[in-house]
């Protein structure tokens, strides 16, 4: 929401660097800071429990749950009048004033709402890999993150997650050619934006 107040006043690529120096920032910060973090180190966060059961494997099941219920309030946000706001913003920012929508709040909103939904999700990723990092959110984890959502579309629930399990198992099943990995997750990357603008 910090963040959001001044970051809104930038626009296109200004606004990408802002978010991004932002994220190196951080993790910079988290990296010195090793009385907090453990530094490079890392942590191991505390296992989950449902009362005294331990939860180990039933994590994936957790997330799934979690998944389906943030899934099920993003279709429900965007059929609402925040949804045609963001929708309204994201095509022209002049027409969406025009008609009345509050510009910069529903700006903020949205960069509040997905850095929720971000932190939400690192949690999860903490405790189902048993370990974190500051070097598990680097710059190539935040450009992943913005490629699953172009390829699957910018204006699709469901076309989002469909792009993030896309690019997911393509990277793990590249995994074997390491050096050729990053070159055809870019063309992948180039060919959706170029046939498929619409994800």
């Amino acid at each position: 929401f910090l963040l959001g107040l001044p970051a809104v006043r930038l626009q296109g690529p200004y606004l990408a660097v802002a978010t991004l120096g932002f994220g190196t920032f951080v993790s910079q910060l988290l990296v010195k800071w090793e009385s907090l973090t453990g530094g490079y180190m890392g942590l191991k966060p505390p296992r989950l429990t449902l009362g005294v059961l331990p939860l180990d494997a039933e994590l994936y099941y957790v997330a799934g749950v979690i998944l389906l219920g943030v899934v099920w309030v993003a279709a429900a946000l965007a059929r609402r009048s925040f949804g045609r706001a963001l929708l309204a913003v994201r095509d022209s920012e002049l027409a969406a004033e025009a008609t009345g929508v509050y510009v910069a709040g529903t700006k903020v909103q949205a960069f509040s709402l997905s850095a929720a939904l971000a932190g939400l999700a690192g949690a999860l990723q903490a405790h189902v890999v048993g370990y974190i990092s500051p070097g598990d959110f680097t710059l190539l984890t935040s450009i992943f993150l913005v490629s699953a959502v172009v390829v699957g579309g910018l204006a699709s629930v469901s076309g989002s997650v469909a792009g993030a399990v896309l690019l997911t198992v393509g990277f793990q099943a590249l995994s074997g050619v390491r050096d050729l990995r990053t070159v055809l997750y870019g063309l992948l990357l180039v060919a959706a934006v170029v046939f498929f603008p619409g994800g």
